[in-house]
């Protein structure tokens, strides 16, 4: 089986004789397309079981006619698959109510308030006795 760039899909020829119409002036196979579940975790396969119907009759002139239907019409069938964009970005921190976030920040803010004090004093010449 091979794949087109536009999505399509070809299948390997499977070569039918005269022994296939078993004295038989036509006979029928069918075979079953489903798609192989390849689209990954944000896209849902369609899981469609699709019915190919290979008629193979005797053309009366040494020679064997294949006619194919898919699901009882003349139309290759379509496989529609669902893609589900990420909408949320996955949690990648510690717990939700992990108190360092808060902690981190309140010692960070103390200490620009303690360099801002120490360069106003300096910069101003006054000392604390």
């Amino acid at each position: 089986m091979g794949e087109g760039a536009d999505g399509s899909i070809t299948f390997q020829p499977i070569r039918f004789t005269a022994k296939d119409l078993d004295g038989r002036q036509s006979v029928s196979r069918d075979y079953l397309i489903v798609e192989k579940d390849t689209c990954g975790p944000t896209c849902k396969a369609d899981t469609t079981v699709h019915r190919a119907r290979v008629t193979i009759a005797d053309a009366d002139d040494g020679r064997l006619a294949a006619t194919v239907t898919y699901d009882g019409t003349a139309t290759a069938p379509v496989f529609r698959n669902t893609v589900t964009p990420l909408t949320t970005l996955p949690f990648t921190g510690g717990r939700p109510d992990d108190p360092m976030p808060a902690a981190y920040a309140m010692l960070a803010a103390g200490l620009l308030a303690a360099g801002a004090m120490i360069r106003n004093r300096r910069r101003h010449g006054t000392r604390r006795r």
